[in-house]
């Protein structure tokens, strides 16, 4: 069986590539080779179609941007090109089965499957639908969702509740990393890193940096530089501080155990995606969600966890520094009730995600065959 792995939710399709591995299928990566317009730092599906020696198919297609930038218009002008790109790759590769993870890379995808008749079967991670898995339900053979309020979504007689994939790696500690004993927060915007949390964390790193040990995955924007940023904002530090901020412009895979291990509280953005690793591991969260997705899914899914009682949340306009910094100590104080909460989380976690989507991928192909 051959697997093309598709679409901009891309995180879960690291499990889903191991579970494939072991069954002896061939995967293929189709996405995009920078995530972000006018900034050409590599994308996740990219970086990980390299270390895993995976086919990979760059696709150039238009962006609906619900933020406005000075890239919105060329960039919908590439959307018929996506589609004919998209032809084109799956004429080439001749997968027997797509699985896309939706969003605008998805969507061209998919659609170019259904053009030449290859079975698509679509992963929803959100708590709703955004609209290009909308139009993939239409004709999808199967639908694995994360969430059972996204079943409303889509049609019944398709849907799979198969839970949200959480990369194994979360619950093992690899490869460790030297950080100084004492409270420790993980400070992440996700693998291409997030500019706005970035910045707000150097406004008050000295007043972080004596109270706590900080280990902050920046990632990579030649847009905005910010791992040099903070690395100068490092060295205003007294030196015995220093030593307290380690910088990362990525976690790997066999790190990212040891960090949620060492870990107390995670400042994060509230994708899908991190969320689940967030109640996987069990772990206190800060959260400040991305204003502009469709839905407004990032808001809705701090509110989940906020709601559970394991983590708190401030939406991007009314974050301060002084807030922030505030409520990391208020949490701190109260940690044994977050951590008592824990056990709310529980009916959101299904361990056996990857081979419950893995299966649903091996019955679709199984009558393609017949």
């Amino acid at each position: 069986m051959k697997v093309l792995i598709t679409g901009g939710h891309f995180s879960p399709a690291y499990s889903l590539i191991k579970e494939f591995k072991k069954r002896g299928a061939d995967v293929i990566i189709a996405g995009r080779r920078y995530p972000f317009e006018g900034d050409r730092s590599v994308s996740l599906e990219y970086r990980v179609s390299k270390e895993e020696a995976l086919s990979f198919y760059e696709v150039k297609t238009g962006r609906f941007q619900r933020k406005f930038t000075a890239y919105s218009f060329t960039s919908l002008l590439k959307t018929p090109i996506g589609l004919f790109t998209s032809i084109k790759i799956l004429s080439h590769a001749n997968p027997d089965v797509v699985l896309t993870f939706g969003g605008y890379i998805g969507l061209p995808v998919s659609l170019a499957a259904r053009v030449l008749n290859i079975p698509v079967v679509l992963h929803e991670q959100t708590q709703k639908a955004g609209l290009a898995s909308k139009i993939i339900s239409k004709f999808a053979k199967r639908i694995c969702v994360s969430f059972e309020s996204s079943t409303a979504f889509f049609p019944r007689d398709k849907v799979v509740i198969t839970g949200n994939p959480v990369r194994s790696e979360i619950f093992e500690s690899k490869k460790k990393i030297s950080i100084p004993a004492g409270r420790t927060i993980y400070v992440t915007g996700g693998s291409t890193g997030s500019h706005f949390i970035n910045s707000t964390v150097s406004e008050i790193l000295p007043e972080l940096a004596p109270d706590f040990v900080i280990i902050h995955q920046t990632g990579d924007s030649l847009k905005f530089h910010d791992f040099e940023m903070l690395l100068n904002r490092q060295k205003t530090l007294p030196q015995s501080l220093q030593k307290k901020y380690i910088l990362k412009k990525f976690i790997y895979p066999d790190e990212i155990g040891d960090v949620f291990k060492k870990a107390d509280i995670i400042i994060s953005r509230s994708g899908a995606n991190i969320v689940f690793e967030i109640m996987a591991a069990q772990k206190m969260s800060l959260l400040i969600p991305l204003p502009y997705g469709q839905n407004k899914e990032q808001i809705s899914n701090a509110r989940l966890l906020k709601d559970l009682g394991v983590s708190e949340f401030i939406e991007e306009n009314d974050v301060t520094a002084r807030k922030v910094l505030n409520l990391i100590h208020e949490m701190f104080r109260d940690q044994k009730k977050y951590q008592k909460n824990m056990e709310n989380v529980h009916g959101f976690i299904i361990r056996d995600a990857a081979k419950r989507i893995a299966d649903v991928v091996g019955e679709v192909y199984g009558k393609k065959k017949s």
